[in-house]
């Protein structure tokens, strides 16, 4: 619990530092954060070797730089590229290939969509409500389901529960209105309402699946640069899926 809240608070002070300075420092900061949780999620999958490890690398540095339409084709291009590396690497064996290629969109295409709420949205701090409400939902969800969770849902992850889901709900919707009115107030009682629940049943899925995945590759962990959280994915994970929301949100609304 200690080494939890620690690195919570290390991790938020760090993120808090690099929102503030932003520019080229913060888009660093992004790619390095997506190029770890793709490592994690190569690693766990049991797909990732040195040399793909580096041409993704490469191709997710790129695509930060370049228009969304033209890091969509530099993606295709990696999994022509991925393909022949499977090939030269384990001839005809394509499971590398599919594992690697749900691992680069999968991780890449939500922190894009994040990067751009965060470098591009004319309406200032809105990617905030992203991070607010998977956090808040991760948070709330832990701890009244250590709290007062009885009902278990799943044998995915036996520690979720009925009510930590639903404390995890109301503990993200509410800091999205509370976080709004005083970070974002341009954005109507209605759509924060519609987003803050959406989004926090989306959050919950990503945090579901990473579990799915894990439980399915018998690993605890995604990985261990965040002591207590299980690694850098397993903390981004519910993030990823509400920053996908928002944006489609974002450019519907």
């Amino acid at each position: 619990m200690n080494k939890r809240l620690i690195t919570a608070a290390v991790g938020i002070v760090l993120l808090l530092g690099l929102l503030w300075i932003g520019g080229l420092a913060l888009r660093v900061a992004v790619i390095m954060i997506t190029l770890l949780s793709m490592m994690e999620l190569k690693g766990t999958l049991g797909s990732s070797y040195r040399l793909d490890d580096f041409v993704s690398a490469v191709f997710v540095v790129l695509s930060f730089f370049l228009p969304w339409d033209l890091a969509m084709a530099l993606g295709f291009l990696y999994l022509i590229v991925s393909l022949g590396l499977s090939f030269v690497m384990s001839p005809l064996d394509l499971r590398r290939t599919q594992m690697n290629g749900f691992s680069y969109f999968f991780v890449l295409i939500p922190f894009i969509l994040l990067y751009r709420l965060i470098a591009f949205s004319p309406i200032k701090n809105l990617y905030l409500l992203a991070l607010v409400l998977a956090w808040g939902n991760d948070t709330f969800a832990y701890y009244i389901g250590n709290i007062f969770g009885k009902t278990h849902y799943t044998s995915i992850s036996p520690n979720k529960t009925v009510e930590g889901a639903l404390g995890g709900l109301l503990g993200g919707l509410l800091l999205v209105f509370l976080v709004a009115a005083i970070m974002v107030p341009d954005i109507s009682y209605l759509v924060l309402l519609i987003y803050g629940v959406l989004g926090g049943v989306f959050a919950q899925l990503g945090d579901f699946f990473g579990s799915y995945i894990k439980r399915s590759c018998k690993v605890k962990d995604f990985g261990v640069v965040m002591p207590g959280h299980g690694g850098i994915l397993d903390r981004f994970i519910s993030v990823m899926f509400s920053s996908v929301l928002l944006y489609m949100m974002h450019n519907f609304f």
